[in-house]
């Protein structure tokens, strides 16, 4: 052993496999140098190895979204998908772009969501709406639509008939969970006082810790009670929708400051946040500050606008007349313009008692003179010698 020992160096056998690894062949050596800097630095080199851990490493890359270099046959997976989808007329692009996980849905999940809304007497112009309003919806599999549908039927209690309409009216219902989402949401609707629910199914999309307890805490920060706020929410549930800094805090601030009410009236007609600010709240407000009226919220904001200025110039003509209190003297008062004008107008003219045809002068002239007449009795009690003929029982259609 002693000669042979010395006689390797000399012959120097093996060092002809030590070139390739750093001249000949760079590139082989590089995986080595990737491999072994870590046993290098260890002085047991066979326990350092960790085989498992290191097949990991290059599988990270092959399931995140940035790799340059997709599966075999994921090009033409991609044109099959954005192929069916424009068939029923969405548009792919549009689609991924607000939902993003449809790249990675399997044709046959999408085509399975579909058949499934299909079968559910969806046309297809309804589920082009559907699915452009919610893409979500894609990704949802068939197999959990179906507790979706069981849950509005059964515990939200819609009608069958209302289904479809329940959907169209609010897609997103589809891409909630029953137990996360929308059975904690009925509950909760349910337990303030909302019963019918099936009415408002819209907000079963709500999360109630960050869309729906927040609304009712913002009410009580401004003055109502707990009560009153609840009974607000559950006679215009609605109200639930809106947003708090674009909806609620502009119209308050409109409505204290510019119009200067009290919030009494808010309680009592919590639709006021219903209608547009710009729209319909302020140009009417300052309309009725022209003429110097000023009407209920719902008076004012309700109507027609046919009717809205038609009130006004009801007003106009009868300024006393701005509340309900006043309703019954204007009718009494009304009863005696009619009665008046019958009997000035429509007189016996001849000698048999024949009625002659007014001219247009004495109509006019009479019709002024009563109309003076019952807009001072809208400003106080008629006097006696105005007061409403008294009328007899077989005359009881004129009150109708």
């Amino acid at each position: 052993m002693q000669d042979t020992l010395p006689f390797l160096p000399k012959n120097n056998p093996f060092p002809p496999l030590l070139p390739p690894h750093h001249h000949d062949f760079p590139l082989l050596s590089r995986p080595k140098n990737l491999h072994f800097p870590t046993f290098s630095s260890r002085t047991i080199t066979p326990t350092s190895l960790p085989p498992k851990p290191h097949p990991k490493i290059p599988q990270i890359p092959s399931t995140s979204p940035p790799p340059p270099m997709p599966p075999p046959n994921s090009h033409s997976d991609f044109q099959e998908k954005m192929l069916y989808l424009e068939s029923i007329g969405l548009d792919f692009f549009s689609l991924i772009q607000h939902h993003p996980p449809i790249i990675f849905a399997s044709l046959h999940d999408l085509k399975s969501t579909v058949d499934f809304l299909a079968s559910m007497s969806f046309t297809t112009l309804e589920l082009r709406r559907i699915l452009s309003m919610c893409p979500h919806i894609l990704t949802v599999k068939s197999t959990s639509l179906l507790p979706i549908f069981t849950f509005l039927l059964r515990e939200a209690h819609v009608n069958g008939s209302d289904l479809k309409k329940v959907i169209n009216r609010r897609p997103r219902l589809l891409a909630c969970n029953v137990e996360t989402q929308l059975r904690s949401t009925l509950y909760f609707l349910q337990s303030i006082g909302i019963s019918e629910v099936k009415k408002h199914t819209s907000l079963l999309t709500c999360s109630v810790e960050n869309k729906l307890i927040p609304r009712i805490d913002y009410f009580q920060k401004i003055g109502f009670s707990h009560r009153q706020t609840i009974s607000m929410f559950c006679r215009f549930p609605p109200l639930f929708n809106y947003s708090i800094k674009e909806n609620y805090e502009l119209k308050l601030n409109y409505f204290m400051v510019e119009m200067g009410r009290d919030l009494r009236e808010i309680r009592e007609f919590p639709q006021y946040f219903s209608f547009s600010l710009e729209n319909r709240i302020k140009p009417r407000h300052q309309i009725c500050v022209e003429k110097g009226v000023c009407f209920p919220l719902p008076a004012l904001l309700k109507t027609s606008e046919v009717e809205f200025r038609s009130r006004l110039e009801f007003s106009r003509v009868f300024p006393g007349l701005k509340d309900r209190q006043n309703l019954g003297p204007f009718l009494v008062s009304c009863v005696f313009l009619i009665r008046t004008v019958q009997s000035n107008i429509f007189e016996p003219t001849a000698m048999d008692g024949t009625v002659g045809i007014p001219s247009t002068e004495n109509l006019n002239a009479v019709l002024k003179s009563q109309i003076m007449k019952c807009r001072y009795s809208m400003v106080e009690p008629p006097p006696s010698h105005l007061k409403a003929p008294k009328v007899d029982k077989n005359e009881d259609e004129w009150h109708e």
